[in-house]
């Protein structure tokens, strides 16, 4: 993911978090810490924004997420394939296993299904390759995805990852370096569209946010976005 797509994505949190919280925020980008930077009346603070996942967190991070971060990668790598031989627009669903040695046959299969002379949405369903199905259609922008990472088991209270995904990144920032009031929010978020974000929150729970004075966390891209309960509160 380059960087600019990053803090594309991470934006789309923010607004996202601003509407269902209903705060009238002023964004934006930061100097890095924070993320960014929100105006909301007289009052400025700056705002850091985290990912949560579930499972093991090794030294590189999430294994879940390193995984999809893979996958994703060789979608779009045959994403990029087929553009080169062709003007049309494509969704195409996969499911199964990328590591198939017939990989590379997939763009000439799906170039080869007389696509152009097809409606709109009309889907195609490919097993050729064993080990891995392709559901694909015309469509208006492209969309390639593995529907593997989009499903998976849910975690029913994510409270202790969040709190570890807050102590990483302030662990990673130095927060206490930085003085008060250069960071004092923390959007910690939790992105349901993949496996690897599948997580819940109990709200009974409290959590150590220190030096940031108010942490929430958002489960995207539908809510609901809280303000998380803090067991110590950061100045004010």
């Amino acid at each position: 993911m380059t960087r600019k797509s990053q803090k594309n994505r991470e934006l789309a949190f923010v607004e996202t978090a601003k509407s269902l919280l209903g705060f009238n925020w002023e964004i934006e980008l930061g100097a890095e810490p924070p993320d960014f930077n929100i105006a909301e009346g007289r009052n400025q603070f700056g705002l850091e924004v985290t990912q949560v996942f579930k499972g093991s967190i090794g030294r590189g991070g999430s294994e879940f997420k390193k995984t999809e971060s893979f996958n994703a990668k060789k979608v779009n790598e045959l994403r990029a394939q087929f553009q080169r031989a062709s003007s049309l627009q494509m969704r195409v669903k996969f499911l199964g296993n990328l590591n198939t040695p017939r990989l590379s046959e997939t763009v000439q299969i799906i170039l080869g299904q007389n696509f152009e002379n097809r409606e709109y949405g009309q889907n195609v369903e490919i097993t050729s390759i064993p080990g891995l199905k392709i559901v694909a259609h015309r469509a208006f922008v492209h969309d390639w995805s593995l529907i593997n990472d989009a499903v998976g088991w849910v975690v029913p209270n994510g409270a202790s990852e969040i709190q570890k995904a807050i102590s990483a990144t302030v662990e990673h920032l130095k927060v206490g370096d930085l003085g008060v009031g250069q960071i004092s929010k923390i959007l910690v978020v939790a992105d349901r569209r993949t496996n690897s974000g599948k997580l819940l929150l109990d709200r009974n729970e409290r959590f150590d946010f220190l030096p940031f004075v108010e942490a929430y966390f958002l489960s995207y891209p539908d809510g609901p976005c809280v303000a998380l309960s803090g067991r110590n509160l950061g100045p004010q």
